[in-house]
């Protein structure tokens, strides 16, 4: 069963998270004590698994949202394959308003939906060779389409090669083009790059899904994006996590974090490299009101001679704030003794970010 509660907000870019934005960025505010309010909670599925991987929140106040699952039966279905792509949308108080399944016989897993002018787009990986999606590029493949006025598969387009292709985002772009950001680890895409075991690929489409350009990041390791966003200028700014010995600059660690800018054209601007030494990466990003780029991730440390910021042997919550040219302008930790994690960061209006996760911990500035 899939549970969504109002916390939705947490990944709308508006003023309505602003007192929330306080409490992570003020360690010493006492916005620290407050406790948001759980306005409503929902849950959606079926007899079987499903999981939500994106939100994106409607003119109306509601949210569309896109994940997949498994069930036959229940208010949420994916009875086409193994696991289908499940794309439906809420009304703001949390009622479902529509709920349709998309794929074949194998898994097809939705991964992230935006709205423009009122078309939905949606972007997933997928197995299937038949149905819904009619053929399969290799192992899993870059799927991309657009939802109707009755809900239902407008068009779609395959993109990748011959191993797996996994997608990480979707975005629109100021001059209304889309831009899909994915990890590859096939060797017959474009290669731009050197082409190590995993590098990132990037490609701008026509809203119709036809190909206007594709690009490939990357050195001789692996080399993995997690999130990506485009800035005022057009400008695409892609985070995510290295393991390549000579990706963007030196090494710093086992693993490092990264963030590459490159323009509307694929074409590389500039590129950064962060970790401690040890293991380090970057798993989510945003951009605020000076088009700062505000990252997050988890820093840690795998062995126990060094320890995290309230206890060895464990990770916590990463947070830098670079400029628009990728100076650093400020990092900051927060974590227990345990594991702590960060999965998203939103700006807010006020220069200020929230970051949302999960933790282990029991103690320290993130508790459970």
């Amino acid at each position: 069963m899939l549970l969504l509660q109002t916390m939705f907000n947490i990944f709308y870019r508006v003023s309505n998270i602003l007192f929330s934005a306080l409490l992570v960025l003020s360690l010493s505010a006492p916005f620290l004590k407050a406790q948001s309010t759980v306005v409503w909670s929902q849950s959606y599925g079926g007899d079987q698994d499903e999981t939500f991987q994106d939100i994106y929140i409607t003119d109306q106040g509601g949210a569309q949202v896109i994940g997949y699952g498994q069930s036959n039966i229940g208010t949420i279905k994916g009875d086409k394959g193994l696991y289908d792509m499940i794309v439906c949308e809420m009304d703001k108080a949390g009622q479902l308003n529509w709920a349709n399944n998309i794929g074949g016989s194998k898994n097809d897993l939705g991964k992230s939906i935006l709205i423009h002018e009122g078309k939905t787009f949606i972007g997933g990986l997928t197995y299937s060779t038949d149905l819904d999606v009619k053929f399969n590029l290799g192992s899993g493949d870059i799927f991309f389409g657009s939802i109707d006025s009755d809900q239902q598969l407008a068009n779609s387009s395959l993109f990748g090669g011959n191993k797996l292709d996994n997608i990480v985002a979707i975005h629109m772009h100021p001059d209304g083009s889309i831009i899909l950001a994915a990890n590859t680890s096939s060797t017959d895409v474009n290669q731009s790059g050197v082409g190590g075991a995993t590098d990132i690929y990037v490609c701008r489409l026509l809203p119709e899904g036809i190909l206007l350009w594709e690009t490939t990041i990357g050195s001789d390791g692996i080399d993995k994006a997690s999130d990506m966003v485009i800035n005022k200028q057009g400008e695409i700014i892609i985070v995510g996590a290295t393991f390549s010995d000579n990706f963007l600059e030196f090494k710093k660690g086992i693993k490092d974090g990264f963030v590459v800018c490159i323009n509307s054209e694929g074409r590389e601007i500039w590129g950064k490299r962060f970790g401690n030494g040890n293991y380090s990466g970057f798993s989510a990003c945003d951009i605020d009101q000076n088009n700062n780029i505000l990252i997050t991730g988890v820093q840690g440390n795998i062995n126990e001679t060094s320890s995290g910021i309230n206890g060895k042997y464990n990770e916590d919550i990463w947070t830098l704030k670079l400029s628009s040219e990728g100076d650093e302008l400020w990092r900051k930790m927060f974590g227990g003794a345990a594991n702590d994690f960060a999965t998203d960061i939103i700006s807010s209006i006020d220069g200020g970010m929230l970051i949302v996760g999960h933790t282990e911990s029991f103690d320290g500035i993130v508790n459970t």
